[in-house]
């Protein structure tokens, strides 16, 4: 008998004018109260992905600049520890941005770059 009640009282919500029927309507009618159409809220691709960069240059950093200083103390490099550090982890950092770059299609490929070389080799020459 409450199972019934329960199956009435369900369709009974279901049934309701305001309630969108389709997945697509019920997801934008959460969007929209979410955010509203038109609005710049929110986080854009290029956003995150300068983020992204940001995070790789300053642990790479970080990290570097922390090995310089573990090579000052077991060895005497004094100011040079640090230094060879931060350069080496700068080093690394761009290396980092640059395979993030590769991997969403903006880094260089090699084989044009190898042949506008010959080409213009080829034009010096001829």
């Amino acid at each position: 008998m409450h199972l019934q009640r329960l199956v009435v009282w369900l369709k009974k919500m279901t049934m309701k004018k305001n309630n969108p029927q389709t997945f697509q309507e019920r997801l934008e009618k959460v969007q929209d109260d979410l955010v509203p159409r038109g609005s710049t809220h929110g986080a854009t691709p290029f956003k995150s992905m300068a983020y992204g960069a940001s995070c790789d240059m300053i642990a790479a950093l970080v990290v570097g600049c922390g090995l310089g200083v573990m090579a000052e103390s077991f060895f005497p490099l004094s100011p040079w520890g640090i230094i060879l550090g931060f350069f080496l982890g700068a080093i690394t950092g761009l290396f980092n941005v640059y395979k993030s770059l590769v991997k969403i299609g903006y880094g260089l490929e090699w084989d044009k770059v190898t042949t506008l070389i010959e080409k213009k080799k080829e034009m010096d020459n001829g």
